[in-house]
């Protein structure tokens, strides 16, 4: 009865989980006494705007999400810029707590769930950051849905690259969609799913800088292993403030213990 248990709370865990794309956040969390670590290489092609030419820059994070309470997790992460540009920095940390606060569960995986997150950049001024996530599972189908503001910020390692590096406070748009490949029914006896994702965010600075990006990825899902990628191409865009971005490719890895 006890393995029966275990099983049905693990494909719970697990099939709400899959739903969460690589670059996107999801009204999800791990149960208290999990904990999840993550690592997560981004590389960025942009357009100089001091010389005019294209490069590339990386940037690696790593963090490490636990739940606390029922529906309360923390996630603590790291980011380091990868030495592609002649750019490697140790950016600050961050702190951020999730509060689930609306969970509607229409099967045994199909759920509805929203979730608020917020927390802090450790740098000299503590500069916060807030956002709200919708999350629907439906089948073989995963939605999430996301509005969030932070802090902006100034690069010291060159001129702004990223949203929100060029000092201007940052809101962002994100929405991404799941679909399982496989298997057509998920259940106690599935070891793993794949999924094909599509992603879009829409950062917008508070110095009138904005861009729309979209792009197609891959997530592989096991009971304890989840392998994930997603490439983004900007559709529309007006910056003026930093560099204008060419592409961006994730490619992450978690697990679960």
């Amino acid at each position: 009865m006890k393995t029966r248990l275990l099983g049905f709370v693990l494909i719970l865990s697990t099939a709400a989980s899959a739903q969460e794309a690589i670059s996107v956040p999801a009204a999800t969390m791990p149960s208290p006494g999990v904990f999840i670590p993550r690592v997560v290489t981004q590389l960025i092609g942009y357009v100089d705007p001091t010389t005019g030419k294209s490069k590339t820059h990386g940037v690696q994070n790593a963090s490490l999400a636990a739940g606390i309470a029922a529906d309360w997790s923390v996630m603590l992460k790291f980011e380091t810029s990868l030495n592609f540009d002649d750019r490697k920095s140790q950016h600050d940390p961050h702190l951020m707590f999730k509060h689930r606060f609306y969970r509607k569960d229409l099967g045994i995986i199909s759920t509805e769930r929203m979730a608020v997150y917020g927390g802090v950049e450790f740098d000299d001024n503590l500069d916060p950051f807030l956002g709200l996530v919708y999350t629907k599972i439906d089948g073989r189908w995963g939605t999430n849905l996301g509005i969030s503001w932070e802090t902006g910020e100034v690069a010291n390692d060159g001129p702004p690259i990223l949203a929100g590096h060029a000092g201007a406070d940052l809101w962002k748009l994100q929405s991404s969609v799941l679909y399982r490949l496989f298997p057509e029914d998920y259940s106690t006896t599935s070891d793993h799913a794949w999924y094909a994702t599509v992603e879009t965010s829409l950062p917008y600075e508070e110095n009138g800088d904005w861009e729309w990006t979209l792009g197609p990825g891959i997530l592989f899902e096991g009971r304890r292993q989840a392998f994930e990628a997603n490439l983004r191409i900007p559709v529309q865009q007006d910056i003026n403030h930093r560099a204008e971005t060419e592409w961006a490719l994730a490619i992450g890895w978690r697990t679960l213990f």
